[in-house]
């Protein structure tokens, strides 16, 4: 269930639109509870291009004994019902559905949430937390903040942030749970969602993702890292080094595919530094041009 890669023009577009659209609720599905917004209350090329977009770069997804073409967005999907773009009320394309995103045990981390943190109690764990830590603290972590993979927070809690400017991304449900049973957590901004999914309208200063988190973004999406940074924003990402096999697909029996710190620059026109962090590659930038994925396809 992904998202095909879309220029960051539209995908701003698709925020925006959804942002100020009227949604209403389908009472008469309540069993399949959703929402719908109308043609005739939209500016029509706008509802026109949202569908267009909806179909070029969504996805498949049953509902019923139907396929749909989806998009995601956020936690939310999104589709119409399949018929030509035309405006006609019988035979045309007058309505846009969404549906909030429900993947509370969907995730492969979602199996393993509840005894996550017990796995890294050891030493060596305890020393890389300080040297993460430690490598987060060179950045300017006071103005908007995003991190991508933020799990049950154990990274975030050791950290000084500005809560009101933070937000916290994970696909895992259970493992946002655990986040915001941690006390000094429990009032950040989080959504339960991808990086390839995820659409803000703002952009941050910095952007982080630890512990290999950066390893499960698929490439072509750090094509984006750029748009949503701000001039002079920086970001340090953690990817799984070649020769470490994560402790984690251990501990869940579930080996994930993931991608290396190599497949990261093949995508995101910005220069960095590379170092090493025990069986972490760190990637290290800060935006000091106006690039633009536009610029860079």
């Amino acid at each position: 269930m992904d998202n095909k890669f879309m220029p960051f023009e539209d995908w701003q577009f698709c925020n925006e639109y959804i942002w100020k659209s009227r949604w209403i609720f389908a009472k008469t599905m309540a069993d399949n509870p959703h929402f719908y917004t109308l043609r005739k209350d939209s500016v029509d090329d706008e509802f026109v291009r949202f569908v267009l977009l909806i179909r070029k770069y969504g996805f498949r997804m049953k509902y019923g004994r139907s396929w749909y073409i989806c998009l995601r967005v956020n936690d939310w999907y999104y589709w119409t019902m399949g018929c030509p773009i035309h405006n006609c009320p019988k035979t045309g394309t007058i309505l846009i559905n969404r549906k909030e995103c429900k993947l509370a045990g969907e995730h492969s981390y979602d199996d393993i949430a509840e005894d996550y943190e017990s796995a890294f109690t050891e030493d060596i764990f305890a020393d890389e937390d300080v040297q993460t830590a430690d490598l987060i603290s060179r950045h300017n972590t006071s103005g908007r903040t995003l991190e991508i993979g933020c799990g049950s927070g154990m990274v975030t809690r050791n950290l000084i942030f500005n809560h009101d400017r933070y937000v916290g991304i994970d696909p895992s449900a259970n493992m946002l749970e655990k986040f915001h049973a941690v006390p000094q957590l429990a009032d950040l901004k989080t959504v339960n969602t991808d990086f390839e999914s995820f659409a803000d309208g703002d952009r941050f200063n910095f952007v982080f993702a630890t512990y290999g988190a950066a390893s499960y973004v698929r490439p072509e999406f750090w094509n984006r890292l750029p748009d949503i940074l701000e001039r002079g924003g920086s970001f340090l990402l953690m990817f799984y080094a070649d020769d470490y096999v994560p402790v984690t697909h251990i501990y869940s029996g579930s080996e994930m595919p993931y991608f290396s710190a190599t497949e990261f620059t093949a995508y995101c026109d910005i220069s960095v530094k590379k170092s090493r962090a025990g069986n972490y590659v760190v990637i290290e930038g800060v935006k000091n041009e106006n690039l633009s994925s536009e610029k860079r396809l």
